[in-house]
């Protein structure tokens, strides 16, 4: 990701990336959160996946106090994200990584999320709290599920700015904090083995897609 922004008590800078075979990378989603950028403004992919505000309160839901660098935008925990339509490009694979700044004291908070509302759930969420309290972790799904937890990594919900990230080959996550690798965990469920399929939603950040937002 680029220039690092925020949303203050939450999220900031949301990248998705997915890789093809030559090693050329993919960006899918870009969000930088400048200060100034419009409602339906927000990616700064290859592939034009703008997103629209719901609730966020001030200028777009633009602050300019307490964020990582320059202007952040604010979630409440109560109903705030941004939603962002379908598209093919956030069919991960077996190949990504998902990065974000986040703020938060919640033991419980969706950083970004695209998965349907139906068994077997296809798609991916990144998280803080999702399988383990105050753990960051990663589910992908598309016959059937698996997700990891970062059991042995440092609590990021202490109200402090980190930079959070995973990735995923198709049989190994890996969870980073603040750019150390924090653990390489066995899968809390299902198998190592898996792959990101179609979800045919929506992609979410500050919320997961089918409940009520957190931050």
């Amino acid at each position: 990701a680029n220039n690092p922004r925020s949303t203050v008590g939450t999220l900031t800078d949301i990248a998705a990336y997915r890789w093809i075979v030559s090693g050329t990378s993919l960006m899918a989603l870009n969000v930088p959160f400048n200060p100034g950028t419009t409602q339906n403004d927000f990616s700064r992919s290859a592939s034009p996946n703008n997103g629209t505000i719901t609730n966020v309160v001030s200028p777009n839901g633009y602050v300019t106090s307490g964020c990582k660098v320059g202007g952040c935008m604010s979630f409440d925990g109560t109903n705030d994200y941004i939603e962002v339509p379908d598209s093919s490009d956030f069919t991960l694979g077996t190949n990504f990584g998902i990065e974000a700044w986040v703020k938060t004291t919640d033991s419980t908070a969706e950083i970004v999320s695209n998965f349907e509302t139906t068994p077997q759930y296809r798609g991916f969420f990144f998280s803080i709290g999702a399988i383990v309290s105050n753990k960051l972790s990663l589910w992908v799904s598309d016959t059937a599920y698996s997700a990891w937890s970062d059991t042995g990594g440092t609590s990021v919900v202490d109200g402090a700015w980190h930079h959070v990230a995973v990735t995923y080959d198709g049989a190994t996550a890996k969870f980073y904090i603040d750019g150390v690798l924090s653990s390489t965990p066995a899968p809390t469920y299902g198998t190592a083995a898996n792959t990101v399929g179609n979800s045919g939603n929506v992609l979410r950040i500050g919320t997961d897609t089918n409940t009520s937002p957190t931050r």
